[in-house]
């Protein structure tokens, strides 16, 4: 909501803009009264839904561990496409005017979603460590192993993404 607001004031065409291609392929019955936020948890929804093609993408990959423990750097979990790769396939989609004899707006739509999501998920600092004990020798996977008692949810993870929603009216973690 903080960047739709920054586009309203400063960039009014461009967030015409965004709504327009957020809004020419409805992925997702929740697209209704903040387009711009809703589409942000279009990537989520996917991935509850089980599909994994997409998942590294959501984090980052920082490791932090108590002083004077030592972590197993070889075996703890990396890929090359984190959130950072992510974010830049996404931008380059969106910066893709090549000619084509197809219509590219519905990967774009969909890139769009993940590009909102994704710059907003790099602010969410679980998506950017993960800590690494003798429990957890792999790391908590962002504070989704770090379980919790919350009404925002059952792991640190899920009470960060959800004790932030901005809006009664929309389903899912902003």
């Amino acid at each position: 909501r903080i960047a739709e607001r920054q586009l309203e004031a400063e960039e009014p065409d461009l967030l015409k803009d965004i709504v327009t291609l957020i809004n020419f392929k409805k992925l997702s019955g929740k697209e209704n009264k903040h387009v711009f936020v809703e589409a942000s948890t279009y990537a989520t929804d996917v991935k509850r839904m089980g599909w994994t093609i997409l998942n590294s993408w959501h984090y980052g990959i920082n490791y932090l561990m108590k002083k004077g423990e030592k972590a197993d750097a070889d075996n703890l979990p990396s890929t090359p496409q984190d959130i950072v790769f992510g974010i830049n396939e996404a931008k380059s989609t969106m910066r893709n005017t090549n000619e084509s004899k197809i219509d590219d707006r519905p990967g774009k739509s969909l890139m769009l979603r993940y590009l909102i999501h994704l710059v907003g998920d790099v602010h969410q600092p679980l998506h950017n460590t993960s800590f690494v004990s003798k429990s957890h020798v792999r790391g908590d996977m962002g504070g989704n192993l770090f379980k919790v008692k919350s009404s925002y949810g059952d792991t640190l993870h899920e009470v960060y993404d959800n004790m932030f929603n901005m809006f009664d009216d929309i389903k899912g973690p902003i």
